[in-house]
């Protein structure tokens, strides 16, 4: 494929991504995507034969958009919030050149009642407060993420939502770890 093609269905995607996490599948049509993506309807159907199809390469492009933000090796051995806050970072970078990447991912991959525990293999529990469930944690900082993505998808400049995020995010580091793990 050369060039010019990948670059319009790159676009296609992106729009996919932002109309989907605003309308989500049902609504979405293929004219407004169209339309934000600055293409023609019968182009996007030559690279999407339907809606359906459009959402699984949008849904899957999004998969590896995020896959792309696998933690280094530095990264992994981390303490658990320098862990979390270097990869929710990334993921918020990744917002801001994908609008509404993080609302589409969890609107098409809902939230598990028990998140994943990787972040949890290693991590010296006993620098939590006692009352701390770090399991807790994590689906609180989880959700701080994806609140402070939505505000980067309202269009408030990146730097206003990282300040806030890291503010968020050191209160909350600050209030479940014990004193001389703060």
């Amino acid at each position: 494929m050369d060039s010019l093609t990948e670059d319009k269905k790159q676009s296609i995607l992106r729009s996919a991504i932002y109309v989907f996490s605003i309308h989500g599948q049902d609504k979405a049509s293929l004219s407004l995507i169209a339309k934000h993506a600055f293409v023609s309807k019968p182009l996007l159907f030559h690279y999407f034969s339907n809606k359906d199809e459009l959402f699984e390469k949008t849904k899957a492009f999004a998969n590896q958009l995020i896959q792309s933000l696998h933690p280094t090796t530095e990264e992994v051995n981390l303490p658990f919030f320098d862990f979390f806050y270097s990869i929710q970072l990334k993921k918020l970078t990744l917002e801001s050149s994908y609008p509404g990447l993080m609302k589409f991912m969890f609107q098409s991959t809902p939230l598990p009642e028990v998140l994943p525990e990787y972040p949890f293999k290693d991590i010296d529990r006993l620098t939590f407060k006692p009352t701390i469930k770090p399991q807790e944690v994590y689906k609180q900082l989880y959700y701080l993420s994806l609140a402070h993505a939505t505000l980067l998808e309202k269009g408030i400049p990146f730097n206003v939502v990282y300040a806030s995020f890291q503010d968020a995010f050191l209160f909350i580091k600050a209030l479940t770890l014990k004193e001389e793990h703060a």
